[in-house]
């Protein structure tokens, strides 16, 4: 067999010869194939002979030099194909040329080189669909720098990383085990959780302040400014005081001090990143995807952190350390790194011409101090009311009179999905109160219990919820963020309501009696996928609130929608203090308490039942868009009168 390159057959006539030679030009290659190699369509095409690559050129014949020009000499047994191909100068040279090109691909420098759309009707492309190894995410990481900036990317990580992330979840972990030690039950331990995170309900204002006002020129670094000595006031006094030495109402003010600057600078870094889903709205999947990791992996370390130390040495370091966290957002607002613009010509303090001129700045103006109002109403009742009764009439009066403000201030769009946020957050009916004693109360407390340890309860729990959300991160953007809102939003809920039947029967202690099944496992079961579909469930409503922005008022829309979640969630607290006051289920971790949670499986199937009703609503409150493609326009324009008086109607057809 000759080695010598590839050499014509003898006994070949000259016709069948030139038909094999032909059989490899690109025109004969299928469409399928030119895509993924970017051939282009037309090899006729400008700047493109036929047979020429757009990157390699041609070789002798016009041939790509990918494939062999002439038919190999000699058998054609395996053994000698492979010889003669692997001893063919050119095969070799095309392969050492791609791996170099795969090797730049893979650390995003080789910008020109892209895979053609694949054809598919969702709008995603070949290149979107990366791999998820190292150098996947290498690459991804490049792509977002490029597309959003390094500036912008580093302020997320402070605020929404570490302050939102670590110091959040510390909070959330850290307030139950504090307020234990006071001896307060589940149901007042559920209404003051929902005290403490109620200025989350003022980010209404706080967007509006931040859209419509400017200090020293800027909008959004002199709020970081102000908010950040008072947090840290808050967190030096409960890192510094002995347990027991503060009251009640000081023990608030400093939570709802902490949740106010975290609030603040979650709001300011949620407009811009707004701003910039907008501009590129086919890469927001990727800048959300960031947030969320990044919360998750420190919420995390939170996570852990605590439930190392919470048997030894309690929580109040946590707030030390937070401390810190929360006077490092001063970095950002002095090196100006969310790129907030400036205006010279504004002196120390001055309105913008948007909030002045345009028509619907002061519709949002009241629309955020009336939601304002509302919470510091629910706030007043919650702390100095001790009647769950009473607390649930005045939460259901809010809701009603959220409802009517977003009707009457906002556009019918708007207005729909935050009544939507609503209902989902209201008819979440919170046991988060009661599962605590119930799964913390040891045997001297609750015999028949699952005894779990403070640090299991906080390390197991805790990470399984981040494992469970960052696997859904991953699952959302790998297969359903091409699919509708209403798909999603009734899926998952569907899902949901499915996994916490699993509620109901360890409350009764069947996974005990009857199926054998430790408590650890089947717990942590349950809530490794509720964590996962909720996550789910999460992604597609914060990109669906980016693409409701209109221009210009990011931070204001943003905002408001954000505290109608939050003020939803408090309702449902204060929903399950009544549920869990009406079935006489009070633990406050006393000695034979067992006695408490005999109906504590009645309040657990109210709550699946309770969170299955909204679904009804998803066809007449979620429009019917997927979250790649933006909403028009005119959808996001303020009409006279109600939600009756809706916009043009969207047509699918009008997508981009």
């Amino acid at each position: 067999m000759s080695t010598s390159g590839y050499q014509p057959l003898s006994g070949i006539s000259d016709e069948k010869k030139h038909k094999r030679q032909t059989l490899a030009t690109p025109d004969r290659i299928p469409e399928v194939a030119r895509r993924r190699l970017s051939w282009p369509a037309n090899t006729n095409g400008e700047g493109h002979r036929k047979g020429a690559h757009p990157r390699y050129g041609t070789v002798a014949g016009g041939l790509s030099p990918w494939i062999p020009s002439r038919p190999m000499a000699g058998s054609h047994s395996p053994r000698s194909v492979i010889m003669d191909f692997a001893t063919d100068q050119r095969c070799s040279s095309f392969m050492c040329s791609n791996a170099v090109t795969l090797a730049k691909r893979s650390i995003g420098h080789d910008e020109d080189w892209h895979l053609e759309d694949s054809g598919r009707d969702d709008g995603s492309s070949n290149d979107a669909r990366g791999g998820l190894g190292l150098c996947g995410m290498w690459s991804w990481m490049v792509k977002l720098v490029q597309n959003y900036g390094m500036p912008l990317l580093l302020t997320v990580f402070v605020v929404q990383h570490l302050l939102d992330g670590f110091v959040s979840r510390a909070l959330k972990i850290s307030i139950k085990f504090y307020l234990r030690d006071y001896g307060i039950n589940a149901g007042q331990l559920q209404t003051y959780q929902a005290v403490v995170f109620l200025p989350l309900c003022a980010r209404g204002l706080m967007g509006l302040a931040s859209d419509s006002f400017r200090i020293l020129g800027f909008r959004k670094l002199p709020w970081i400014v102000i908010t950040t000595p008072m947090a840290v006031i808050a967190y030096g006094t409960i890192g510094f005081s002995a347990v027991g030495s503060l009251s009640m109402e000081t023990i608030m003010s400093c939570f709802c001090a902490m949740l106010f600057h975290l609030t603040f600078c979650n709001v300011l870094i949620d407009a811009k990143n707004s701003e910039k889903i907008q501009e590129l709205p086919k890469h927001g999947s990727d800048l959300i995807s960031f947030s969320t990791l990044g919360r998750t992996v420190w919420s995390g370390f939170a996570i852990i952190s605590i439930g190392i130390t919470v048997a030894q040495i309690g929580t109040r370091w946590l707030f030390q350390v937070s401390l810190v966290v929360a006077a490092s957002t001063l970095l950002p607002a002095a090196f100006n790194l969310i790129g907030d613009d400036y205006d010279k010509g504004s002196g120390w303090w001055s309105i913008s011409k948007a909030f002045t001129k345009e028509k619907g700045a002061r519709r949002y103006l009241t629309l955020a101090c009336w939601i304002t109002s509302l919470s510091i109403v629910l706030a007043f009742f919650g702390v100095l009311n001790k009647d769950p009764t009473l607390n649930f009439v005045v939460a259901m009066v809010v809701a009603s009179l959220e409802v009517v403000g977003f009707c009457v201030f906002t556009p019918p769009v708007i207005a729909k999905v935050a009544i939507y946020h609503l209902l989902v957050q209201g008819c979440q009916i919170s046991l988060s109160g009661v599962y605590f004693y119930f799964f913390t109360d040891q045997p001297h407390q609750y015999p028949e219990g699952p005894h779990f340890s403070d640090a299991f309860y906080v390390l197991s729990f805790g990470l399984v919820d981040s494992v469970s959300r960052l696997s859904g991160v991953v699952l959302y953007n790998w297969g359903f963020k091409h699919y509708r809102y209403r798909t999603i939003f009734v899926l998952t809920t569907l899902l949901y309501v499915l996994i916490n039947l699993g509620n109901v029967s360890y409350c009764l202690r069947w996974n005990v009696d009857y199926l054998g099944v430790p408590d650890g496992i089947y717990v942590l079961a349950i809530r490794a996928f509720d964590g996962l579909i909720g996550q789910l469930n999460l992604m597609p409503s914060i990109l669906l609130v980016s693409h409701l922005c209109p221009k210009g008022r990011e931070a204001t829309i943003y905002s408001l929608i954000a505290a109608n979640l939050a003020l939803g969630s408090a309702i449902g607290k204060y929903n399950g203090a009544l549920v869990l006051n009406l079935l006489s289920i009070h633990p406050k971790g006393n000695p034979n308490e067992s006695s408490e949670f005999d109906n504590l499986w009645i309040a657990a199937l109210i709550a699946v039942v309770s969170n299955a009703t909204h679904v009804l609503a998803v066809p007449f409150l979620v429009p019917d868009a997927r979250p790649d493609e933006k909403l028009p326009e005119e959808m996001l324009v303020h009409h006279k009168g109600s939600m009756v008086e809706s916009p043009k109607a969207y047509d699918p057809a009008q997508r981009k």
